[in-house]
């Protein structure tokens, strides 16, 4: 079981990475904006959003999921027994354009899936749908490794000027596709706007 919780991690984290490397803020209490900055807020207890941030709040009940972090990205593993099957959900942030046209978020998950050849096999989609509130695009993988074959299901939301990528993980199919609807049942994004311009 941790050879395949291994390689599921490696390959989420792998996924995350094909994101883009824009310098922003991540944080809860990183003082005043400074100019020109855009700040992304992620966590459980977060102030009042403000112009120039985007709130991503997530309250997934910590008595079922236990919560990491590995650099930039969010691990939430469900607890012995309380999921039928073993099962990881990985969240990436990044920064994006706002108003992101669909077809954009559907050419990123094309890429991410043509870019790993032989990582992964595609299942299903990429698919366009509403998620949040805001335009989505959601894909099936399948990741054979010694022998065992994993799922992922991984969805990309264009909130505001966050873009989330969240990917559920596990050797059973329905449960990474449980994993997903719990997360977006207990996730709110909130968007403060663009930041005033200042003379």
């Amino acid at each position: 079981m941790f050879m395949r919780l291994t390689a599921l991690l490696s390959f989420a984290i792998l996924l995350a990475g094909c994101q883009p490397k824009v310098g922003y803020s991540v944080g809860t209490d990183l003082g005043p904006l400074q100019p020109g900055e855009t700040r992304h807020l992620v966590g459980t207890d977060l102030g009042p959003v403000q112009p120039g941030q985007t709130k991503l709040q997530i309250k997934l009940p910590p008595e079922k999921w236990i919560r990491s972090q590995i650099g930039s990205n969010y691990f939430y593993t469900c607890r012995a027994l309380a999921c039928a099957h073993k099962v990881t959900l990985v969240l990436a942030t990044f920064p994006i354009a706002r108003n992101a046209h669909p077809k954009a978020l559907a050419n990123l998950a094309t890429s991410e899936i043509t870019g790993k050849p032989g990582k992964a096999t595609l299942i299903s989609g990429p698919r366009p749908l509403m998620a949040l509130g805001y335009h989505a695009t959601i894909y099936s993988l399948s990741l054979t490794e010694h022998g065992t074959s994993n799922y992922a299901e991984r969805m990309i939301i264009a909130s505001g000027g966050l873009g989330i990528a969240i990917t559920a993980m596990s050797v059973n199919a329905g449960e990474a596709k449980r994993a997903i609807e719990e997360f977006l049942a207990n996730t709110t994004v909130e968007d403060g706007g663009p930041r005033p311009q200042t003379n």
